[in-house]
This record gives C-alpha cells, sequence and structure tokens, in this order.
C-alpha cells in the first residue's frame, strides 16, 4: 500500500511541473486599452455592455456619475457634465474557454462630452480608431451614434 502511494505522488509531482505560461497567454493584453488614453484616471463607471453578433464585437459603454445616474434613471435627454465613453472591441475565441468569446482587437473608442455654450446644451463627439487611437474628421452619422450613447439604459447588477 506504501508503495502505491509512493508511485502516486510520484506521477502527481510529474504531472504538475510543466511551462509556466507566458503573461500574454494567461492576460488578454491584445484588448487593452493604450495607457496614452488613462481610462482608469477618468472615473468612469461601466453603465452596459453590447453584443452585435452580426459584426462580431464587443462594446462597453462607461460613463462618469452624472451620465451614470442618467442612465440608472432611464433619462433620454442629456445633461449637463455627462461624459460616455463607448469602447468596441472584435470579438475572438477564447483559447482557454471552449465556445467562449472574448474581446479582441481594439476597434473604436468614442468620446461624447456634454457641454453648455450660452444656455443650450451642446454636445460634443469625437471617435478614435484603433490602438493608435486616431481621430476620425469624418461626421457622418455622427448623430445617430450620439443618439445611439444617449438611449442606453444602465445593466442592472446584484
Amino acid at each position: 500500500m506504501k508503495s502505491h502511494s509512493t508511485i502516486f505522488i510520484a506521477v502527481l509531482f510529474l504531472f504538475s511541473c510543466g511551462p509556466t505560461k507566458q503573461k500574454e497567454e494567461l492576460i488578454n493584453t491584445k484588448a487593452s486599452i493604450p495607457e496614452t488614453f488613462d481610462i482608469s484616471g477618468k472615473n468612469l463607471k461601466v453603465i452596459t455592455t453590447m453584443l452585435n453578433r452580426h459584426d462580431s464585437t464587443t462594446s462597453l459603454l462607461y460613463g462618469n456619475e452624472i451620465a451614470y445616474q442618467s442612465a440608472m434613471q432611464h433619462l433620454k435627454k442629456p445633461s449637463l457634465g455627462e461624459k460616455f465613453t463607448l469602447v468596441t472591441w472584435k470579438q475572438q475565441c477564447d483559447k482557454h474557454w471552449f465556445g467562449a468569446n472574448i474581446p479582441g482587437d481594439l476597434l473604436a473608442v468614442e468620446i461624447l462630452e456634454v457641454g453648455n455654450n450660452q444656455q443650450k446644451t451642446e454636445l460634443h463627439y469625437r471617435k478614435l480608431l484603433g490602438k493608435s487611437l486616431t481621430p476620425v474628421s469624418d461626421t457622418l452619422g455622427a448623430s445617430d451614434r450620439v443618439n445611439f450613447i444617449i438611449s442606453q439604459e444602465a445593466s442592472l447588477t446584484p
């Protein structure tokens, strides 16, 4: 019986010794937002998540406290001081979990800020593309994107 235990422990020890995984394999660095954008320093909260199966994209809508509260209260009219950030990634297969998809390449970061100019609400919209965060100067479709972002309701989490 003692020899069986010794053999079992030896086999267990041999199979437990293996190459350590690289950081890139364990952490999805491909989907990280460039540090130059400093999303952590903006004190944003996640408002909602979106999956687009047709385009194979995953999006997260972040907002400051004012934007978060507006989304929680289902307010569709923009409030002064709201700041939204919509981040969209291409989906990729998760090699650690069969059948799962995770964010892959960063596609776009859209920023919407609600300001005030002489008692008139102003919406400032910017779109940045890819890991390089290249600004898009074309404003075609910007009003649709603004309406889409403002219309999002907060996901309720326990």
